[in-house]
This record gives C-alpha cells, structure tokens and sequence, in this order.
C-alpha cells in the first residue's frame, strides 16, 4: 500500500520435505565377525566411513559408531547412526601341534592335528608338512583339519612304504583375532 491505494499479489510456496534418516538398530557382534547395516529415507547415502551405499557391510575391530547422511532430490539432509559393539572372544592359551604321532589305527593319536582351547579365535591358518627331501607332504589352511601321515601323488615319499617311520619338518604361521602373530617350526616324528 501507498497511501490510500494498495493491492495484492498472491504467490505459491512449496515446501519440500526434509528426508527421514533411519539406520539398523544398535548392534553386538563378536569379535572377528561383520555386520550389515542398513538405511533408509533418501536417495544419496553417505556413511562416516566412506560407503555410499543403502546397505553396507562393516568390518569393525573395536566398538564403532557408524552414521549415514542421507540426501534427497532438493539437497535436504538428515542424519542418523548406529553402534556397532563389539564383544571380545576369550582366547586364551598357545596353539600347541605334537613333536610325534602315530597313524597305526588304534585311535591313540592316528593323526596329526593341531589343540587350541578356540579355534574361533584363529582369524587365519596355514600348516605346511615336509618330508626329508624338501617335498611338502600336507598343507592346509584349515586349523582343525588333520594328517593321517599319508603322502600325495607324486612324491618320493609316496613311493616308499607309508608305515615306516619318518621324520617330517613343519612351518606353520596363524592370525588371532586380537592382531597376535605366530610362527612355528620344527620337526614331527611318525611312529610306527
């Protein structure tokens, strides 16, 4: 208005909606293991450790907060987290492998195998055999898995009787959960 003269003008405001961030509920895994988490409510995601995906897969080693930005069309933002905890595993004590065994089919100590109080805790594994000639014998990535003392195709022990005695050289290294590196190696006798 001016003076006594005015007028109106009329004009349309919209309002966009904000997005609604949501994320999976607080979670506990245990040491060692992943979660997936999940978010909803936008079009762009952007989680605190780079992901840009709805659902990601995370591989925390301590308890870890994890928050996803989500953006929608008209750049408004929201933001919501989640808790990843993490429940240490007990892993206490030494991988202990014997020095002997004997695979006589009596079910006294028949195979080779490696004692540990959790094999959970073991985050990676590998035991190579050898016999006297430098040949491997028996190698696995398993910690659970035994040797019967048999050989492969193609060595020269496998050419020789398999119930002589031998003596047989090791090497193996494992991962624990907790970051603890061991290597190992030595000599194991088959007897007969």
């Amino acid at each position: 208005s001016i003076g006594n003269c005015s007028n109106t003008a009329y004009t349309t405001v919209t309002v966009n909606p904000n997005p609604t961030a949501s994320a999976a509920s607080n979670i506990t895994i245990t040491q060692g293991n992943s979660a997936t988490l999940s978010a909803s409510g936008g079009g762009n995601y952007s989680w605190s450790n780079g992901a840009t995906d709805s659902v990601i897969t995370v591989f925390p080693l301590v308890t870890t907060l994890y928050c996803v930005t989500v953006t929608n069309v008209n750049n408004c933002v929201d933001t919501a987290c989640v808790t990843v905890t993490i429940e240490p595993i007990d892993c206490p004590g030494e991988l202990y492998l014997p020095n002997a065994f004997s695979p006589g089919g009596d079910n006294e100590n028949d195979v080779l195998q490696l004692y540990y109080s959790n094999y959970a805790c073991i985050k990676t594994f590998k035991l190579v055999i050898y016999n006297r000639w430098g040949e491997t014998v028996f190698e696995t990535t398993n910690p659970v898995a035994p040797w019967d003392g048999s050989y492969p195709e193609g060595t020269r022990s496998s050419k020789e009787k398999t119930e002589s005695a031998a003596v047989f050289v090791y090497y193996m290294e494992a991962t624990l959960l907790s970051g603890e590196e061991i290597i190992k190696k030595g000599n194991i006798s088959l007897v007969r």
